[in-house]
């Protein structure tokens, strides 16, 4: 018997009830998700994502809902509540149809175009896979978002946070991630080094030198993170700036000559960006 039997097994589950992953590497760690007004709004504030999802709509619309791809559960001990470990948009999408008042105002009509038709009775219940727990659930959200699919993959951004809260879940145990990620050593070691780079750009000491509509811009997470890296990995600058890979990331520079120059590379990669 294979650890993965429970990917064959399909149990039938009420779509109202699923409850959305918080954590989706998809969505914006500084923002809250208490609502579904919430997961669709941070979901629409990437252009690409935003497209591809009303893409979604649209067909499961017109076609009605293919279970292609299985939807994978876990079952919190604490609450009971069975959350979407793999399958969050097409479940959005289906809540969405089958509510379309909880939808932004923005695409409420939209959305109740489209809602009005497909049989919402029809998706009133879904097969899901079951899995035993969350611990269970990374390999094949791994195998998703990693080794490539005809779903929308991750974005190299989406793709680092997976792994860094992988290496926090098992306390820097990088072989661990690494056997789950099936990536290499030098790649994990080299996410690390940039999501460090990205908390350091975020430090409160850089970021007050920017106004108040840069800083809740540089914190949406839409920045792209080629600028820092390509500035920190430069010959000279690791030299001047004392910035050792065996260490990840460790800086022997002054912390206000770090905060200042961080501050300007901040306004460049916004001003890339916005182009």
């Amino acid at each position: 018997m294979s650890e993965y039997d429970w990917l064959e097994k399909k149990s039938l589950r009420s779509v109202d009830q699923l409850r959305l992953w918080p954590q989706n590497p998809r969505l914006d760690p500084e923002e809250k998700h208490s609502s579904l007004s919430d997961y669709i709004t941070d979901l629409m504030n990437d252009s690409g994502e935003k497209d591809d999802f009303f893409k979604l709509i649209s067909s499961i619309a017109l076609n009605g809902y293919i279970p292609a791809d299985p939807v994978v559960v876990w079952q919190d001990g604490e609450n009971d509540r069975y959350y979407v470990a793999e399958g969050n948009r097409r479940v959005l999408a289906l809540k969405l149809l089958r509510n379309p008042n909880k939808a932004p105002k923005s695409i409420r009509a939209y959305i109740r175009q489209k809602a009005n038709q497909i049989d919402r009775d029809s998706i009133e219940k879904i097969r899901v896979s079951v899995a035993p727990s969350f611990d269970d659930c990374e390999w094949y959200i791994n195998q998703r978002h990693f080794n490539g699919s005809l779903q929308r993959p991750w974005s190299r951004l989406q793709q680092q946070r997976w792994i860094a809260e992988l290496y926090d879940k098992y306390e820097g145990d990088v072989s661990k991630v690494t056997a789950i990620t099936n990536t290499n050593k030098s790649s994990i070691e080299s996410t690390l080094r940039i999501l460090k780079i990205r908390d350091l750009a975020l430090n409160p000491a850089v970021m007050n030198k920017l106004t108040e509509e840069e800083a809740e811009k540089v914190r949406s997470h839409r920045v792209p993170m080629t600028i820092f890296e390509r500035f920190f990995f430069h010959p000279l600058v690791k030299e001047k700036w004392g910035i050792h890979k065996a260490e990840l990331l460790k800086f022997d520079a002054k912390p206000d000559i770090t905060f200042k120059e961080l501050s300007k590379l901040n306004k460049l990669a916004l001003s890339s960006f916005l182009k």
